[in-house]
């Protein structure tokens, strides 16, 4: 069960960052976040959070940490007033999907590491296209076809997938998965943490000129 919520002291309004990392707590209310407006960085990690309420009072923020909770969801509504966010991290949580940012015009980066993550089917519609770092580690994703659907995040520069189960299934079906990563993101440069090589780079080429894709 999720531990109850900690009394939680708020800044004034005109601070800019919020570290309530560590204090077990289980609940967040719209009215204790209302007075926010001027923060940029708030962390969250390390804590028994299953929900968040709208963050919409903080137009200003930037940096948002939300790793190690217990977050099943993060929907369209929690983060629709963040427009200038730039670095979201919601590792080490209980994710069953990609979180809905479509409000996030301006996202750099998106760490989903060790969630329970299957499917990339909503990348196109709730990821935002400024996205250029995501980390995917430790999830269920399980099929080469789901990787298809980070086609459309167009500026998409560094990926880390491993270990996923569709790692496994790259190796036992013999597909080249980092070239196929490349063929799929023109703009990849990074799967890994380790730099695309040109050798990579002209076996993609090959698959981008024959338009072949694992079935």
């Amino acid at each position: 069960m999720a531990a109850p919520a900690q009394h939680v002291t708020m800044p004034q309004s005109d601070e800019e960052r919020l570290d309530l990392s560590g204090m077990a707590i289980g609940e967040l209310r719209v009215s204790q976040l209302g007075g926010l407006r001027g923060l940029r960085t708030l962390v969250l990690r390390h804590n028994v959070l299953r929900a968040l309420p709208p963050l919409e009072g903080s137009p200003l923020l930037e940096s948002l940490d939300l790793s190690h909770n217990e977050l099943a969801e993060l929907g369209p509504e929690v983060l629709r007033g963040c427009a200038r966010l730039r670095w979201l991290d919601c590792a080490h949580n209980c994710l069953a999907a990609l979180p809905v940012l479509t409000g996030c015009w301006q996202l750099q980066a998106l760490r989903l590491d060790h969630n329970a993550i299957s499917s990339l089917e909503s990348a196109p519609h709730h990821l935002p296209l400024s996205l250029a770092q995501l980390s995917l580690r430790a999830n269920a994703l399980r099929s080469l076809q789901q990787l298809r659907f980070l086609a459309s995040l167009s500026s998409l520069a560094a990926l880390e997938l491993a270990p996923n189960p569709l790692c496994a299934e790259a190796d036992e079906r013999n597909v080249s998965l980092r070239p196929f990563l490349a063929f799929l993101g023109p703009a990849l440069a990074a799967v890994d943490r380790r730099l695309l090589s040109e050798a990579e780079r002209a076996q993609a080429a090959r698959l981008f000129a024959d338009r072949r894709a694992p079935s």
